[in-house]
């Protein structure tokens, strides 16, 4: 990182000259490990990610069919899976969490009514 300023002033003029299929190719032929940078987009539409089933589709209770990431760790004898759980909502899951920190119901309740906890009180206030 001392010479970033440097190598990036000197190698990308170099770079430049040739498109990021081109260097990869060249790279891969020196075998220099390399891959491109993609967008989510395209990292979302990859072959590698549809195959390995990185993105699965679970049901929502408010949105219907939702895409959300699968599991990134894959066992050939005990291959797992999402069950089908979406994301919490806002605030789901508040007063489980407040009460195993130790608030009391009406500790809750009352934060709910002084609005501390505001965004959170459609689903669980």
């Amino acid at each position: 990182m001392n010479n970033l300023a440097e190598l990036v002033e000197t190698l990308g003029p170099i770079f430049a000259q040739l498109d990021a299929p081109t260097w990869l190719e060249k790279l891969a032929q020196g075998g220099v490990p390399a891959a491109p940078i993609l967008s989510m987009d395209q990292v979302l539409q990859h072959p590698q990610t549809i195959a390995r089933d990185m993105v699965v589709e679970v049901a929502h209770p408010d949105l219907g069919q939702t895409k959300t990431l699968g599991l990134p760790i894959k066992f050939s004898r005990t291959p797992g899976k999402v069950q089908g759980v979406a994301s919490p909502r806002l605030g789901e899951h508040a007063r489980s969490v407040l009460r195993s920190a130790g608030w009391s119901d009406h500790e809750i309740d009352q934060a709910f009514k002084e609005e501390a906890l505001s965004g959170s009180d459609a689903v669980c206030g």
